[in-house]
């Protein structure tokens, strides 16, 4: 790939970003924050395959990008369970803990007029005109198997590992979409260096997917263990929560061991055939 074709991509990237950007500042619809937030994980994934050939300087997000970043997926994390919590409370046909659904409307009002503020001092242009003008001649066939070579350590020393903690698979998630997002330009080093599930977008973005809807579900339970439950909810309502809790709980257990189950046989290929 020669440096036009990387300014391209960034270009494409970069038009996307601000589409949506422009968009989830009218209205904060959790739709915007998604593709905003996809945008920007491709465009960093880029940057992270490009700086598998760089020595000293690192591409990164500047400050202010990044913090309005985290904060889009907190709040969009929000509105998911939120509406995760209202929809079980349907589906079991139980009452929705109001007063606890209110607080997190508070919390998502709050985390609105932050990101608007982190908003004022931020510059899409300025990003690009700076990776544009650091641009490498070449993505070169060495930059791309160091890349891949640096990923594929990584997920073998994670599937080494004898339990899969939250962390553990959010690190092997993380991985999978650079691969993922990457996957066009990185196609032969891929069919070289790692197993059949990992050589496309087709066969890495449902694993991401049910990464993806586990984590949805450590983040429901992470809302409904809050030490500010108790300071808000009513005893009726800490009844329903803790009901929740329980449920989402299994919930969470039976999709991990369903995740568990579709990434060995990565693992087998990775680090050889281990018991998981």
């Amino acid at each position: 790939m020669k440096s036009e074709d990387i300014v391209e991509v960034y270009k494409l990237r970069f038009r996307k970003i601000k589409r949506h950007y422009e968009s989830l500042l009218k209205g904060f619809k959790a739709g915007e924050i998604h593709h905003f937030r996809v945008e920007v994980k491709k465009l960093r994934a880029f940057m992270r395959l490009l700086n598998a050939g760089y020595t000293a300087h690192k591409l990164k997000l500047p400050r202010e990008i990044k913090s309005f970043y985290r904060m889009a997926g907190l709040l969009r994390n929000l509105q998911l369970y939120s509406a995760y919590i209202s929809s079980l409370c349907e589906e079991l046909s139980i009452a929705r803990p109001l007063l606890y659904l209110q607080s997190l409307q508070e919390e998502e009002r709050t985390m609105q007029l932050a990101m608007a503020q982190v908003a004022e001092n931020l510059s899409w242009k300025d990003f690009q005109d700076e990776l544009i003008d650091t641009t490498p001649p070449h993505l070169t066939g060495k930059t791309i198997n160091a890349f891949v070579r640096t990923n594929k350590a990584k997920l073998e020393e994670l599937f080494s590992l004898p339990v899969y903690y939250e962390d553990v698979l959010h690190s092997i998630r993380k991985i999978l979409k650079d691969l993922m997002y990457n996957s066009k330009y990185i196609t032969s080093a891929l069919t070289v260096s790692l197993p059949n599930e990992l050589r496309s977008l087709k066969t890495i973005e449902p694993l991401t997917i049910g990464l993806g809807d586990l984590f949805d579900l450590y983040g429901v339970l992470n809302l409904l263990n809050s030490e500010k439950v108790a300071a808000i909810a009513d005893s009726n309502e800490l009844a329903v929560i803790e009901d929740l809790k329980q449920r989402v709980q299994l919930r969470k257990d039976e999709k991990k061991e369903q995740v568990i189950e579709s990434l060995t046989p990565i693992k087998e290929g990775i680090v050889g055939d281990m018991v998981v």
